[in-house]
């Protein structure tokens, strides 16, 4: 059988034949193909020149070269130089020139196998056949009609029929179309494995243990599922729309992907979050970016809004002060600003959507342009500072009212990923891909402070055997560090040269490993949104320290 990446689960294959039924077709017909050293990716993104672009399969065989496959379903046709789709209703819709899609995707092959591979070993390129068709899995040679004109052949087509009767014999002869570079075939090991490792997406082999494979898992978790690379696809065809998602389902990631394709087709984009620490993290992965986009809290900007409109930004001393300031001064002085002196975005993404009150929307649409894209990412279940949170469909002209799911979990390991799943229901599921660490969830029950001392001590300890650098490992509480008994405790026994942090600064972050202290030490400290929130930040190890009842 040949091997296919990434491997479908049933939820994801059937969720893909929801999102196009031409290429779960095609997916099927790859799997179930008898040909051995035959690798295909499936929805494989690139960065081209001037904007993304998303190569829906590529075909790998060490002996035959590459091959991209370019899927469109339904009716296709072509008219005074356009492109256009034909629905079941036999109504045409304007499409991007497939034969333009397969050229991109071929010069994006071709320059990140230069950039990757050619450029570290000069004197010894990998160069080889990299081939191109059109997939029509909807239509047969009857359809073709009166024939396909000038620049498009028969034999740049796979047809209904052709996917039904393909087998190895078959699938050569469209590999071998492409003679340029033929002679440069067989593929030596080290030219594929450079092409897998710095251009494809890899395989990994997962052991539980020493720090290398942590680093591997990690790396794992942090690439773009098969979902996620569907929801970004679905974003690019609906400019406003709400995406939820359970803990560590990648709605962070999203918004970031999302602000670089923003960026770079040259739109000025204002990305909004909640936490400081959040904003620091996004800033940090996007500073590159050009023209830059606006990074921060919505409190960050609606601060550099009033000072640029004239206007005082003077917090209260009293904590009832404050709030008030925060919660409903903060959105007003932002809609003064606007009016006294007004700016513009191209478009506008918020991560961490639960934790925006309802009236901070409408100030936020004044400062975009007419039909800017709105993406805002949420997790009703993350709302910890219990707002009477509302969807902000009704501001923005457009918006599809309810929300796209994320449903699967791509921060844990396998271990915390069931863990959370069998806890809270709405936690995300865990792909059939997740990796293990290796690493039980543990629960620890303490008594007194020094009990819970001396648990987080052998912690630590079991935690460097298992090669996690204690410079990975997070501790949470819901107290301050100079009010959290647990931390006090460590730090007093020894040196700590990890990170403390409370539950509510630390979301939407995560680490290695976090150790959870304090829990069950008062109501606020039995909150399950809270306890979700904290243990779902742990992408390898998890310990929690409960007091016994």
């Amino acid at each position: 059988m040949a091997l296919i990446l990434p491997a479908l689960d049933s939820a994801e294959l059937a969720q893909l034949e929801r999102h196009s039924r031409a290429e779960a077709t095609v997916y099927l017909a790859l799997q179930q193909l008898d040909m051995a050293g035959l690798e295909v990716y499936h929805s494989l993104n690139y960065r081209g020149q001037e904007s993304f672009g998303e190569m829906d399969f590529v075909l790998l065989h060490p002996e035959l070269g590459l091959m991209v496959w370019e899927v469109k379903g339904g009716g296709i046709g072509r008219r005074d130089g356009r492109w256009f789709s034909v629905d079941r209703h036999g109504q045409e819709h304007t499409i991007h020139d497939p034969l333009a899609q397969l050229g991109r995707a071929q010069n994006a092959l071709l320059q990140q196998i230069q950039q990757q591979i050619n450029l570290l070993t000069v004197t010894d390129p990998l160069l080889l056949p990299i081939g191109r068709h059109l997939i029509l899995p909807d239509l047969d040679d009857a359809d073709l009609g009166a024939g396909l004109g000038s620049g498009l052949d028969r034999a740049d087509l796979v047809l209904k029929s052709d996917l039904t009767r393909l087998d190895r014999a078959r699938l050569r002869v469209l590999f071998e179309r492409t003679g340029h570079y033929r002679h440069k075939l067989p593929l030596r090991q080290r030219h594929l494995d450079l092409l897998r490792q710095r251009v494809l997406r890899p395989c990994f082999r997962l052991l539980p243990g020493f720090e290398p494979v942590h680093e591997q898992t990690c790396t794992t978790l942090v690439r773009l599922s098969a979902q996620q690379s569907w929801a970004l696809r679905m974003l690019e065809h609906i400019p406003r729309v709400m995406i939820d998602g359970g803990a560590g389902t990648g709605k962070s990631l999203l918004a970031c992907e999302k602000a670089r394709q923003l960026a770079s087709s040259g739109q000025r984009v204002l990305l909004l979050c909640f936490n400081l620490a959040l904003a620091e993290t996004l800033r940090s992965s996007l500073k590159a970016l050009e023209p830059a986009p606006w990074v921060g809290t919505f409190h960050e900007f609606c601060q550099e809004r009033a000072g640029q409109a004239g206007l005082a930004w003077e917090v209260p001393p009293s904590f009832a002060g404050q709030s008030h300031f925060y919660i409903e001064t903060a959105a007003e002085l932002l809609d003064e600003a606007q009016q006294r002196c007004p700016v513009t975005f191209d478009g506008l993404i918020v991560d961490e959507g639960q934790d925006f009150a309802a009236h901070w929307w409408l100030p936020l649409a004044e400062v975009l342009k007419s039909q800017a894209p709105v993406y805002v990412f949420s997790d009703p279940h993350q709302n910890v500072f219990e707002r009477a949170w509302e969807r902000p469909a009704a501001c923005f002209e457009g918006m599809i009212p309810y929300p796209f799911q994320l449903l699967h979990n791509v921060r844990n390991c396998r271990e915390i990923a069931q863990w959370l799943k069998t806890r809270f229901a709405y936690a995300g599921d865990p792909p059939a891909s997740a990796p293990e660490s290796g690493l039980a969830v543990r629960e620890h029950r303490y008594r007194t402070a020094q009990q819970q001392t001396e648990q987080m001590q052998q912690a630590l300890h079991q935690l460097q055997a298992a090669g996690i650098d204690e410079r990975e490992v997070v501790i949470l509480s819901l107290y301050r560090a100079d009010r959290s008994q647990g931390y006090q405790g460590l730090r007093q026994q020894q040196e700590f040269r990890g990170h403390f942090s409370t539950i509510g600064a630390f979301k939407g972050l995560h680490a290695k490993a976090v150790l959870l202290c304090d829990w069950n030490t008062s109501d606020h400290a039995r909150r399950e949104d809270l306890l979700y929130v904290g243990a779902s930040r742990a992408q390898l190890a998890l310990h929690i320290f409960s007091k016994a009842s």
